[in-house]
Parts: structure tokens; C-alpha cells; sequence
């Protein structure tokens, strides 16, 4: 790892809570002082498919990612194969799965030595059939993010789950960043910054096109809603009558 800079990638079939569990330890990591850039990638089914959450975090300002690929949590190994040429693994990476996994594809076991670790024991005994939040709470104790900022980062995530979801949620948490699992001793944990007094933007790629947009002075919008773009007239239409302006939605 070069300096304060860790890339991780976390990667399972969909409805697993990759990219959840991606944007939690995104909002941890501001919370902790550090910055960072998050890519959520999905494979050609809407629903049920593969996806893949791959963080950049670091104590200065992230401008894009590296080629290095420091850590790799694997909640299942479900068309793993998609994302090889996104999440490029070698032999100084170290990967983590739940030990009741069949065995690792061919371009991960061929190279690395894998660890395997009980994450869906814990998550059972905790109440819970997914594995993401224990992941959360491991990887939130290998990159040295104090457990507090983890736990307030998801429950600001999950609140609207309710109650019994973030209780489970914790639960899983705390589990996870209490088991005992040392890292290879070339694997470098962050070191978190001076939490921050006043909030860290948290924007998304459509979100930041919009302010953009309308901090360079546009004042009329006339666009059609569709995806991907939708984010962006979605942000704009909030925010542009307070600034004088006019959106029509086509």
C-alpha cells in the first residue's frame, strides 16, 4: 500500500448488500476524517445478478482510483469473472470470504491465498441471513475505522429499515469488528484524520453534475427523465426555484 491509500472491493450477487454495505463504509470513512470514491458496478441482470462496490479511501482528496487493489471481501463468488478487469487482483491482495463457500475461480486461486473466515456463522447468530454487515464491521476494524463511526453510519443509512433492522444491523457490527482475525503484516491499515466538525459532502456522480450546473450560473432546465440521467433532474428540480430558476421535465 503507497502511503494513507487503500483501494478495497467488495463483490456478491445482488441482494446481498454489496453496494450498501459499500456506501455505509463510505460514509464511515468521512466521518473518520479520511476521503474517498466509491464505484458501484452491476452485472446485465436487473435483479438477482452480480454486483460490485470499489472504494478508494485515503487522507487527502481523491481525484480517481488506482490500479492497485489492496483488499477484496467476497460475500459469494457468483460471476466473479465479470469484474476482473475492474477489481485487478495479484499476489499483495489480500481476500477474505465466508468459509462455507465452494472454491474461489480460477483467476483468484491460481494467485493468492485466501482467507477464509466464519461470516455467515456470526451473521446467523446475530439474527441475520446476510453476511454484508459482519463483513462491514471486519473490514471496518482492518482499515482501523473506530467501531462508533461504522455503527452511527449505518444507522443514518438504515433508518428508514427500522428498529429491528439496525438492532440486527449492529449486531452484526459489533460482531464482525470483535473477531478475532489479524491481518498479514504486509497488509498497512489506514490511519483515520481528525474527525471532521462540520459534515463531509457525500455526492453522487448525478449529484455533482447538477451543482455543478446550476453553481455555474444555469437558471433553465428542459430535459426528459431517463436513466441514468434522472439523478441529475431529480437534484436540479430540488433546488432551482430557490436560485430564481425554471426546470420543465419534457
Amino acid at each position: 500500500m503507497r502511503g494513507n491509500d487503500l483501494t478495497l472491493a467488495l463483490t456478491g450477487s445482488g441482494g446481498a448488500g454489496v453496494v450498501i454495505t459499500g456506501e455505509i463504509l463510505l460514509k464511515a470513512a468521512a466521518k473518520a476524517g479520511l476521503y474517498g470514491v466509491l464505484r458501484k458496478s452491476y452485472g446485465p441482470q436487473i435483479r438477482g445478478g452480480e454486483s460490485a462496490a470499489i472504494l478508494r479511501l485515503r487522507d487527502a482528496s481523491v481525484q480517481s482510483f488506482i490500479t492497485d487493489m489492496h483488499l477484496l471481501v467476497a460475500l459469494d463468488w457468483n460471476n466473479f469473472s465479470r469484474f476482473q478487469d475492474e477489481i485487478p487482483i495479484d499476489a499483495q491482495t489480500l481476500v477474505i470470504c465466508d468459509q462455507d463457500l465452494p472454491q474461489a475461480p480460477e483467476q483468484v486461486a491460481g494467485v493468492l491465498d485466501i482467507c477464509t473466515l466464519p461470516l455467515a456463522e456470526v451473521a446467523r447468530k446475530q439474527g441475520s441471513r446476510r453476511t454484508n454487515m459482519v463483513a462491514l464491521g471486519l473490514i471496518g476494524k482492518l482499515l482501523a475505522l473506530p467501531l462508533a463511526v461504522l455503527l452511527e453510519a449505518m444507522s443514518e443509512r438504515l433508518a428508514g429499515k427500522g428498529e429491528a433492522v439496525v438492532a440486527i444491523a449492529e449486531a452484526c457490527i459489533r460482531a464482525g469488528h470483535s473477531m478475532r482475525y489479524s491481518a498479514p503484516e504486509e497488509f498497512t491499515a489506514l490511519q483515520p484524520g481528525s474527525p471532521r466538525q462540520s459534515p463531509r459532502w457525500l455526492l453522487n456522480g448525478n449529484d455533482a453534475i447538477a451543482y455543478g450546473a446550476l453553481s455555474a450560473g444555469i437558471r433553465f432546465v428542459a430535459a426528459y427523465p431517463i436513466t441514468p440521467a434522472t439523478g441529475v433532474l431529480e437534484w436540479v428540480a430540488q433546488h432551482i426555484e430557490s436560485l430564481g430558476g425554471r426546470l420543465v421535465q419534457a
